[in-house]
């Protein structure tokens, strides 16, 4: 996201021209850009004799969060396209970036988090002696059967609300600002890795539609600056 970014101001000078040439460079770019990071890992995984998995079960959302970086690339060929200090805003938009992706993060994670998780905060309210640091009886959690043993008692967890997930305002301005956001959706592969988020087809291809939006105005809907 950030990398291809550097080279936006060469591509749109280079094509200023031709709007498609400069959004089929975009597209190439971050396309060559992921698929060097990807050949790179899997030489140091060789070098380092690391089995490489290729998720071929994730493509789907490896594909959509590629295209949402297409789109984002996009419509970042398209301001530099229209405004006129571009040098300057190249260069401001590399941090702006930086923090776009966390925020992005942020969004998405409170997205498609589960709304409930397991807990077990409630044993403490059983037991207070759960929280006592030197207490030396028994204490472990069994990760085959998802139980706490504590003192000789098997304890399963019970569903609470999670606190990552958002509801009411805060859900509704989290899709505002996913479907503003033209990169929106790039970090959906780390979302889903990191909190085992279950990301249906429709989710996906809402996020590529959006992507295909921005590309397609890039390229037809507004006129180069003169």
């Amino acid at each position: 996201m950030v990398l291809s970014a550097f080279f936006a101001l060469a591509i749109v000078l280079k094509f200023s021209d031709n709007r498609k040439r400069q959004v089929l460079s975009a597209a190439l770019t971050v396309s060559v850009l992921y698929f060097v990071y990807i050949a790179f890992v899997v030489i140091l995984h060789g070098i380092n004799k690391v089995p490489f998995h290729f998720p071929i079960d994730h493509a789907a959302i490896i594909i959509v969060g590629l295209l949402s970086l297409i789109g984002g690339f996009s419509a970042l060929v398209l301001l530099l396209r229209k405004i006129r200090f571009r040098k300057i805003a190249s260069l401001v938009v590399i941090p702006f970036l930086v923090l776009l992706f966390m925020s992005g993060f942020l969004f998405e994670a409170g997205l498609f988090t589960p709304a409930k998780i397991d807990s077990f905060d409630y044993v403490a309210d059983i037991d207070p002696r759960i929280l006592d640091e030197n207490f030396e009886g028994e204490f472990y959690y069994d990760e085959e059967r998802n139980v706490i043993v504590f003192d000789g008692k098997e304890h399963e967890p019970k569903e609470v609300d999670n606190p990552d997930h958002f509801s009411g305002l805060s859900r509704v301005g989290a899709f505002l600002f996913e479907a503003l956001n033209p990169y929106a959706g790039n970090a959906l592969p780390v979302v889903q890795e990191e909190f085992e988020s279950d990301i249906g087809i429709p989710v996906l291809l809402l996020y590529a539609l959006k992507s295909f939006f921005w590309i397609f105005l890039s390229t037809f809907g507004l006129k180069t600056r003169s």
